[in-house]
């Protein structure tokens, strides 16, 4: 493996464009979940654009169903990759992208609305707990477990819509 440096932005916020596929049994849910986003990052070497990515599966239960208003809580586990272009820099200076993977479980709290019982929207706060344990690089493709995990936490604030089966 050849000697490089890898660098690890801060993120303050992004938005992320999420989409959900939710199985309803009476109050419980399940659901797969889909997220992408274009967080900008800063660094004291570089700043720039990254992406986002998460597939996760979650677990509600809902204490008002069958109403069309829910207020559900739930937990989950997630699979996330956070991209970031010349983020890696080899031992002659030439930059590349490096690309951080992990998973982790999250905690939910949400509202929902029901138009009718194939479509719906939430409003749900999101706590999630990312252990980044991998890394791939230009440099090294081949993905390498990091010495020490960095364990992420994140605060979500999210609306979306939902499509029920």
């Amino acid at each position: 493996m050849a000697p490089e440096k890898v660098i690890l932005p801060k993120i303050p916020y992004f938005l992320i464009y999420a989409f959900d596929l939710r199985a309803l049994a009476d109050a419980h849910s399940m659901a797969f979940n889909f997220g992408l986003g274009f967080p900008k990052y800063e660094h004291k070497e570089r700043d720039g654009d990254g992406q986002y990515l998460r597939l996760g599966l979650e677990y509600q239960y809902s204490f008002l169903w069958p109403e069309p208003f829910r207020i559900g809580t739930g937990v989950g586990y997630t699979f996330s990759s956070l991209r970031f272009p010349e983020a890696s820099v080899d031992e002659f200076g030439e930059r590349g992208e490096a690309l951080f993977t992990g998973n982790g479980p999250h905690a939910v709290l949400s509202a929902h609305y029901y138009f009718t019982e194939n479509f719906a929207i939430e409003c749900a706060i999101r706590y999630r707990l990312l252990n980044l344990g991998r890394i791939a690089t230009d440099l090294n493709p081949r993905a390498s477990k990091l010495s020490e995990p960095i364990w992420q936490g994140m605060g979500e604030l999210g609306l979306r819509g939902m499509f029920v089966f």
